[in-house]
């Protein structure tokens, strides 16, 4: 239970932190005067979310895969070379690195190595060929992580822009003096 609310916590409070951007005066007077630029800027508000989500959401993918290594199983294939454990341990920013560049493209567009070490790549291959083994018989794929991960980072940036949307739009304006305006 409080996993689930810690959970919850990551995904639905910083996207409202990203949205509240839209508090600051002159950009929120400007989106509630004008539609247009209303639009925009819930636009722009829910792509820097997006940007921002899914690059965290695959950098913490990329360690969980760094971290925890499904080694146990033995449908797998063989591994990449004689004593490949060391190099596993020894490079961990590089496989991480691989592991999260390869995480950002979709699996029909990404290349096989990103890295110029082919120990590297090696081991991420190998790597990544047994984590899609959950248990006998039962394989994720490269594409249902992926596009989790995108519907995470989807999730979140609908949810900073219903914040920017709540938070620009129009209302009555009553006149406070000559410099300030009120929104009721």
């Amino acid at each position: 239970m409080i996993a689930l609310a810690l959970l919850l916590a990551v995904i639905l409070v910083p996207p409202v932190f990203i949205g509240l951007v839209a508090l600051i005066p002159p950009l929120r007077k400007i989106g509630q005067h004008d539609p247009r630029t209303r639009r925009m800027e819930i636009l722009l508000i829910g792509l820097v979310c997006f940007v921002i989500y899914f690059g965290l959401w695959t950098y913490l993918n990329a360690q969980l895969d760094y971290m925890f290594p499904n080694l146990g199983n033995w449908e797998g294939p063989p591994p990449p070379y004689p004593h490949w454990e060391t190099d596993w341990a020894a490079e961990k920013p590089a496989l991480v690195r691989e592991f999260w560049v390869r995480a950002l493209f979709p699996p029909p567009l990404r290349r096989p190595c990103y890295t110029s070490a082919v120990n590297i790549c090696r081991i991420a291959d190998y790597l990544l060929d047994t984590m899609f083994y959950w248990s006998p018989g039962q394989r994720q794929t490269e594409n249902q992580v992926y596009w989790t991960l995108v519907g995470f980072a989807v999730l979140s940036a609908l949810l900073s822009g219903a914040v920017a949307w709540f938070v620009t739009r129009p209302g009555k304006l009553l006149k406070v003096s000559s410099e300030k305006e009120i929104t009721t």
